[in-house]
């Protein structure tokens, strides 16, 4: 496993907790046990730290991955934006039925103005972005141009599937730009060869 910047800090013994909560879901959990447990590790170490506003995740899939970062951040507000196309989404509304409290999740195309308006209204300033929706380059960087318009300067925004060649080129552009800057990152190399998850900050 490559795990790199903010990610090679954590207390081991957090990741291990994470892994073995998230294994038992695996099936329903369209991400690698290990890279997320990664993640989680992260923001559960950061949960005492003041904080300016909601996470935000872009493409929730079974919703699995929200209901994780909702453990790991407790007291958090929690805001997504899904299209609702994904196999598994009927997962995510069932879940959503259930109302778990401060949670808000807006059923549409991320790279919508209808998207953009209800971001503003309910998200406008981020603590936490994850995104992992549309993996095209341009859907990923209009992704990417959405959460940076919210993301607080002391925020972190995280991207799925980090080692997809479309991803990495979106991940190319921004960095060159120097918009964002790279400050994690961690792949479990001998899996599917294009996940991974990537931590940026604000230049």
């Amino acid at each position: 496993m490559i795990v790199e910047g903010i990610f090679s800090e954590i207390d081991s013994a957090k990741v291990k907790h994470w892994e073995e909560v998230c294994n038992p879901y695996a099936p329903c959990f369209i991400q690698d046990v290990s890279e997320f447990a990664h993640w989680l590790a992260f923001l559960d170490s950061r949960k005492a730290v003041a904080t300016v506003g909601p996470y935000l995740e872009i493409g929730c899939a079974s919703g699995f991955t929200l209901r994780f970062v909702k453990q790991a951040l407790p007291d958090f507000q929690f805001v997504a934006i899904d299209d609702g196309q994904h196999f598994q989404s009927d997962q995510l509304r069932a879940w959503l039925q259930t109302k778990p409290d401060r949670v808000n999740v807006h059923f549409g195309d991320s790279h919508s103005e209808g998207s953009a308006q209800w971001l503003s209204e309910h998200g406008n300033v981020l603590s936490y972005g994850f995104v992992d929706g549309d993996h095209s380059t341009e859907g990923v960087l209009q992704d990417l141009a959405l959460v940076m318009q919210h993301l607080s300067p002391t925020g972190f925004l995280a991207c799925h599937d980090a080692m997809d060649k479309n991803v990495q080129k979106a991940f190319a552009e921004v960095t060159e730009a120097k918009e964002l800057a790279s400050v994690g990152f961690v792949y479990q190399d001998a899996c599917v060869p294009h996940m991974g998850i990537r931590v940026f900050q604000k230049v």
